[in-house]
């Protein structure tokens, strides 16, 4: 029995050695499938299995068993910045960004210069932002069908706070103001993407143009037609962000 016994440990080594190998190698199936024997056979104490058939499972798409062993190696190795990390990226290829963040925040703690992390954060947390931007914008757009102008012009605002370089957002931003007749709120707008894209081609600066040009004064009667052209051009860009 003794011997039995310890046959099936060093078979189990030698699956374990093999799976990693078959991860670095990037066939993920064979890697799932002998990490798994391993496991089966009893050896269950050692995060790295967990670690490298979390990886497996996740370039397989088989997400909820990867979460299950990515937890298993925090659970393991708490100190241990490979949880953290391959978690992380599995939440990413779900798009659950908020926990994404979370988890790969708790990583940074434990290893702040660790700079792949970092720029899985940078990403997860940009992600972040671009959802619940769109979300406003939805809700923008909603208000703008309504006619309520003002409410969309605030909704519109909250998401370009979380994208401030996004120029969509701040032409949506200048055409609703000058719909609102807010002509030095959309002034602003428009120096603000002079300085965003100052190679741009003059063409593309025509709506600052106007925006002076309103300020100033200059096209008198042509006021009303111009306020419901920037009205139907600003509905163009939500449609289009």
């Amino acid at each position: 029995i003794r011997l039995d016994i310890q046959y099936k440990f060093i078979t189990a080594w030698k699956d374990i050695y093999q799976g990693i190998k078959y991860v670095k190698e990037r066939d993920y199936e064979k890697a799932n499938e002998l990490l798994s024997q391993a496991l089966e056979a009893g050896i269950k104490s050692h995060y790295e299995i967990y670690h490298f058939r979390a990886i497996a499972l996740l370039h397989l798409q088989r997400y909820p068993e990867a979460i299950i062993d990515a937890k298993e190696v925090i659970q393991l190795a708490p100190d241990s910045i490979d949880g953290y990390f391959c978690l992380g990226q599995i939440y990413l290829a779900q798009e659950d960004f908020e926990n994404a963040t979370s988890i790969l925040e708790k990583g940074l703690k434990l290893k702040p210069d660790y700079a792949e992390l970092k720029s899985l954060l940078i990403k997860a947390r940009s992600s972040t932002n671009k959802t619940v931007a769109k979300n406003f914008v939805e809700k923008a757009k909603v208000c703008f069908e309504n006619l309520s102008y003002q409410e969309s012009l605030d909704f519109l605002i909250e998401a370009a706070k979380l994208l401030p370089d996004n120029t969509n957002l701040i032409l949506n931003s200048i055409s609703l103001n000058l719909t609102l007749l807010k002509f030095n709120e959309a002034e602003k707008d428009a120096m603000i993407i002079q300085k965003l894209n100052p190679t741009w081609p003059l063409k593309n600066f025509t709506m600052a143009s106007k925006v002076l040009k309103v300020k100033q004064g200059r096209i008198g009667s042509k006021s009303k037609w111009f306020v419901l052209k920037n009205r139907i051009l600003y509905q163009y860009r939500l449609n289009n962000y």
